[in-house]
């Protein structure tokens, strides 16, 4: 039987001779969840401005835009506070899968 090559098994291999010079040790490898990248934070910021300003603003020119904006993230900084994440209800927790180690 003949093994047919995957994509997966392409970038296994990539990333094995890309990692083996760089790390000695594959204590050394750690890779961020991309749930949990602070990019995914900086996403969220832009999509609160799109949804409360953006999404139903009218702009005469590039200056009135760059302008609201401004004056929006100003009267935002003076309400924001600290966010603190929780989870209340521990039957919806997402439970990693035992064999990629992650939550998808």
């Amino acid at each position: 039987m003949q093994h047919t090559l995957t994509l997966a098994d392409i970038e296994k291999r990539y990333v094995e001779r890309w990692r083996a010079p760089l790390h000695a040790c594959s204590d050394c490898f750690h890779v961020t969840p991309t749930y949990s990248s602070w990019l995914n934070q900086v996403e969220l910021w832009f999509a609160k401005i799109q949804r409360d300003l953006l999404a139903r603003g009218i702009f005469t020119s590039v200056a009135d835009l760059a302008r609201k904006i401004r004056k929006y993230i100003r009267a935002y900084a003076n309400v924001a506070r600290p966010f603190r994440w929780s989870y209340a209800d521990p039957a919806r927790r997402i439970i990693p899968n035992p064999m990629t180690g992650t939550a998808y």
